[in-house]
C-alpha cells in the first residue's frame, strides 16, 4: 500500500473519531438540558399551547 493511501486512510479515521467525539459531547449537553427542564416547576406544554391555531375553512 502506497503511503498517501495510508495516510489518506489514517486521516479518515482520525476524522470519523473527531465527528464522533463531537456528536457524543452533543448528545450529553443536549440530555443534561432536558434533565435540568424537568427538574424545575414548568406546565407541561400541549400541541395548542404552542401557538397552534385552529383554522376554520368555510362559514362555519
Amino acid at each position: 500500500m502506497k503511503k498517501t493511501t495510508q495516510t489518506s486512510f489514517f486521516l479518515l479515521r482520525l476524522l470519523l473519531l473527531i465527528c464522533l467525539v463531537f456528536q457524543v459531547c452533543v448528545t450529553e449537553a443536549r440530555f443534561r438540558h432536558l434533565g435540568e427542564e424537568r427538574t424545575f416547576d414548568t406546565p407541561s406544554r400541549s400541541p395548542k399551547a404552542k401557538g397552534g391555531r385552529r383554522m376554520s375553512y368555510g362559514g362555519t
